[in-house]
């Protein structure tokens, strides 16, 4: 190429880097949402990555999560807000409330069956 061809090159470059500027990202790492679901129950931690959730479900006091491995209950009031964090995986860990507060998230209680166990874990 000849020095015009480069200096047409360099001159387009430098006009879209002004009309588009480099967006920066506040993202500390390559990590924006969680990778996992975590309920504790107690002091046992069960752990699901969230490409096994198959699909959630929301009543107005439980929130249904259907892994491939497992089923999960989560029952509590003022559930809209987590389960519009679940559906946007903005979550990475539930654990039932020490108390309740007025117009805040309660988790009552929360239990884990799985598929190929006879046992329920609450």
């Amino acid at each position: 190429m000849s020095n015009s061809a480069f200096d047409l090159i360099g001159s387009l470059k430098g006009d879209l880097e002004e009309e588009f500027p480099k967006k920066k990202s506040n993202a500390k790492n390559h990590e924006v949402s969680p990778q996992t679901l975590t309920f504790m129950i107690g002091g046992d931690e069960h752990t699901f990555p969230y490409t096994q959730i198959r699909h959630m479900n929301r009543t107005k006091k439980r929130i249904l999560v259907a892994a491939y491995s497992a089923n999960i209950t989560v029952n509590g009031k003022e559930l809209e807000q987590l389960y519009s964090q679940l559906r946007r995986y903005k979550v990475s860990t539930i654990t039932e409330s020490d108390s309740e507060e007025k117009d805040q998230i309660f988790i009552e209680s929360i239990s884990v069956t799985y598929n190929n166990e006879e046992d329920k874990h609450e």
